[in-house]
């Protein structure tokens, strides 16, 4: 019998302490609830369903019109998202402004609902927990209303509780906007107001004065994003249009006045250029740091755009270049953009004519030193890669010869395929290669490259001129002046080639055609000497 007792004695104090340990368990899992609770709504904003005060509308209507209020703030916020992901890079695919619109990182926008799938058991544990949230944690609340007076309609939201980044206390904020109460179908336009407005006070910028031109720029935004996912001119014209109302609207707004400097710079046209030095100019007295950065930044990649692609004869260009980049570094010492932008500066520095080989090599290392910063400070910068890979092919043509001139070359090479495993279609870098093996006397490989520049760009003069220049060589084994010819005027005559541009490609057409144009013109038949001989002339005249 006294082992019976001690038996039950024994199950008893099991059965307690596994009780407690159960209860413990619970309590355990209850608190990391409340904690993860805490997390999400600390710096979230709950939206709690809409009343409606209006006897001119559905009664209904009111929780329709949260769920569609909702989902305009998160198209708009989902639109800065992305351009934030891919701000910092300078090239037409990536470098999307977006500065002060995104909110913050950990701001959440919840519907009470958005407590997480956990099962059914669970999810009503948390949705019980969370109504004993607010007693506790107080997360800011945006409730909605509908209010009729005579024959309008009031759409009212009003965020309670709500402690911006950095604020003091919590504050209560009211937006409102009205239409008519026979025009309920108006009502998406109503609360696109809203939207706009409600994001753009969360967002805590101060660079847009009002909803409308934040509107316009966000749809200016919206469709560069489309067209770096996809280029095509639909999506650039309409970026352009909506960037131009946005400034239409707000006349001094620096953040319009970069974006629309962007998309003149990418046209790659000489007008636009000089129009988007102007833009930047207009930018660079923006209070927003980052914003002047990258504003003293493209204005010195325009400068020297215009030395280096457009060839405008001023000798205070790249001083100016280089002061800008230089402002930019001091800014932002770090930033990718800034240093690859003084790198570019450098770069093109080191071109100029009549400059000293000391003074020039000197530039090269700053512009060699400056671009590997931006690609380590940002490893997918690929045309950072590619415009170092474009200064070592220059130096060793130029300047360096033997050992030296291989070694360069190779780098060249290492550099440019850098820049197509991260941008596969980046028809820069290909061109590049192919000039790289033009000049390691690989023409094989010089060919096949130019042409999967042009696959990627069928429209791209300079790579269409270096494959006709290929053409004219004799030890190439495809060696066709009659090819060398149409693919040069081909080149020429694309509709957005300029004038200096046009120059600049008859200029190295010519100097390649001069090398053998005596026993060109001496072996050929008739026709194809007249053709020559016009090809000359032509480049000579492009080149007044």
């Amino acid at each position: 019998m006294e082992a019976i007792f001690k038996l039950i004695e024994f199950f008893q104090e099991s059965w307690q302490w596994l009780v407690a340990n159960i209860l413990l368990g619970f309590a355990l899992f209850v608190g990391l609830i409340v904690v993860r609770l805490y997390f999400r709504v600390r710096k979230s904003i709950v939206f709690e369903a809409w009343v409606n005060r209006s006897s001119e509308t559905a009664p209904e209507l009111g929780k329709s019109l949260a769920d569609l209020l909702l989902h305009k703030i998160r198209a708009i916020q989902s639109i800065h998202e992305k351009s934030i992901r891919k701000i910092g890079l300078w090239n037409p695919y990536y470098d999307i402004p977006a500065f002060q619109q995104g909110l913050d990182e950990d701001l959440q926008l919840l519907a009470s609902v958005e407590l997480g799938n956990y099962g059914e058991a669970i999810s009503k544990l948390i949705a019980f927990l969370f109504r004993l949230v607010p007693f506790v944690f107080q997360p800011a609340k945006l409730r909605g209303s509908i209010h009729s007076y005579g024959k309008e309609i009031y759409l009212q939201v009003m965020l309670e509780n709500y402690k911006p980044e950095g604020a003091k206390s919590r504050t209560t904020r009211v937006w409102e906007t009205k239409g008519e109460a026979a025009a309920p179908e108006r009502f998406p336009i109503l609360l696109e107001e809203l939207a706009y407005q409600i994001y753009l006070e969360l967002a805590g910028t101060d660079l847009y004065k009002s909803w409308q031109s934040f509107r316009a720029y966000a749809n200016g935004l919206a469709h560069y994003l489309s067209y770096t996912d996809i280029p095509n001119d639909h999506d650039f014209k309409a970026a352009e249009k909506f960037y131009q109302e946005a400034v239409a609207l707000e006349p001094n707004n620096p953040a319009c006045f970069y974006n629309l400097g962007v998309l003149k710079y990418f046209r790659y046209e000489h007008l636009e250029n000089e129009k988007a030095i102007e833009l930047f100019r207009q930018a660079l007295p923006s209070s927003d740091q980052r914003l002047k950065c990258h504003a003293h930044s493209g204005l010195a990649n325009a400068l020297s755009q215009r030395h280096h692609r457009f060839k405008v004869p001023n000798p205070d260009t790249m001083p100016e270049a280089r002061f800008h980049a230089k402002q930019a570094i001091a800014i932002a010492p770090k930033l990718d953009v800034a240093n690859k932008a003084l790198a570019f500066a450098y770069h093109q520095s080191s071109e100029l004519e009549n400059l000293p080989k000391a003074e020039a090599d000197h530039f090269r290392q700053l512009a060699i030193k400056h671009y590997r910063k931006a690609y380590r400070k940002n490893p997918k910068y690929h045309i950072a890669y590619n415009n170092l890979g474009n200064l070592y092919l220059e130096w060793a043509i130029k300047s360096l010869r033997g050992r030296e001139r291989q070694r360069t070359l190779k780098r060249a090479i290492d550099a440019c395929q850098h820049a197509v495993d991260i941008q596969p279609s980046y028809h820069h870098a290909y061109d590049n290669i192919g000039n790289v093996y033009l000049a390691l006397g690989r023409l094989k490989e010089a060919e096949d490259h130019y042409r999967i520049a042009l696959q990627y760009q069928p429209e791209y003069a300079e790579g269409k001129n270096d494959l006709a220049m290929l053409y004219l060589l004799k030890s190439f084994a495809r060696y066709d002046p009659v090819q060398a010819l149409a693919l040069h005027h081909e080149a020429i005559s694309l509709p957005k080639v300029t004038a200096t541009q046009r120059e600049k490609l008859c200029k190295a057409f010519q100097q390649r055609l001069k090398a053998d144009a005596a026993s060109l013109l001496e072996k050929q038949r008739p026709a194809l000497r007249q053709q020559l001989a016009e090809a000359r002339c032509s480049c000579l005249a492009a080149g007044k």
